[in-house]
This record gives C-alpha cells, structure tokens and sequence, in this order.
C-alpha cells in the first residue's frame, strides 16, 4: 500500500468518485528517477507514505537529489580530470573515510546479490544512500585535486570507482543518473 502526501497531509483518493493519482501523473509531476527511486526504496510488505513535495524538493533531504548530485559532482570533477592512472603504491589514501568507501564498494557484489534473492530493491536503495554520504564525507574534509599529482592520481582512481559502484546499483533500479546538475 502507498499513501501519498502533499505538503504533510493525505492526498484523499476515491475510485468512486474519480478522485485518483495515476502513476502517469506521479511520474510527470516528480521525474522517473524520483518515482522509481522512491518506489524501490521501501519494503514491499510495509505500507509506504510518499511524499510529493519531498520527491520534487532540490536539497539534500531528497534522497533521490542527495544520490544524484554525488554522481554529478564526481562526473564534474572527472570532465577536466578524466585520466588513467597507474598507481603501483597507493600512499596517499590513507584515512578513515577511505576505509569506509573502500569496504562500503567491496560489500556491492554482496548487496546486489542480496537484493536479487531476496527481491528487494530496497537493499540496493539503501546502499546508494550510503555510499553516496561516504563520498559527500571524503569530498567535504579532503580536496580531490591537489598540487601532489601522485595525490590527486590516487583521489581520481578512487572517485572514479565510487562513479562506476553508483551508475551500476542506480541502473539496477532503472534510475540514470545526471552527469551535471
């Protein structure tokens, strides 16, 4: 079951009546990725409150928003940046926040697994969400390009598997996600 919400209250629905949200209208007032994102993010056997106005907002409350501008940031980090880099040692990546992307990135093949046996996308949601927070973390306290090129070598190698893990588990859902925002 799904209630949806505009603006904190119930949107009043009646097949008597004719009063009725088709997913044709969702989807035209919210976007497909939002729609499909909100949908997948929730149990299937627990009632869901859908939240219009929090489906179209632009900030970080949105989880929708929050995921896509993570992919978006590193896409536009990487439109000037865009290199192969070889790195035989990685001495630079060697903090907190790395660890945690880093263990966050290998648990993926695991999680899809899981949401696949299970048939529960939400796992997948729930994932994105996560690792997409552990970016805007290292992204916050750590620059990207820095005047150490070995440095910045390594921070690009690192973003741009953090770029690939979310483009795989957003096409999972049959969400694209946005190179620019």
């Amino acid at each position: 079951m799904v209630k949806l919400l505009r603006n904190g209250d119930e949107v009043k629905m009646s097949k008597r009546t004719g009063e009725t949200v088709t997913m044709n209208e969702l989807v035209e007032e919210i976007g497909v990725n939002a729609a499909r994102y909100f949908l997948a993010s929730r149990s299937l056997d627990t009632q869901m409150d859908f939240d219009i106005e929090l489906a179209k907002k632009k900030s970080n409350e949105n989880p929708v928003y929050y995921v896509s501008y993570a992919y978006a940031r590193i896409c536009t980090i990487l439109k000037d940046n865009d290199h192969d880099y070889y790195i035989k040692e990685y001495k630079f990546l060697n903090n907190e926040e790395v660890y945690k992307v880093l263990e966050k990135i290998y648990l993926f093949p695991e999680i899809v697994e899981d949401a696949a046996l299970k048939e529960t996308p939400h796992i997948i949601t729930n994932y994105v969400m996560e690792l997409a927070n552990l970016f805007h973390t290292f992204y916050e306290k750590y620059r990207i390009i820095t005047k150490n090129a070995d440095e910045t070598a390594e921070n690009i190698n690192l973003i741009k598997i953090i770029k690939i893990v979310l483009e795989n588990a957003l096409n999972l859902i049959g969400i694209i996600p946005p190179e620019k925002m």
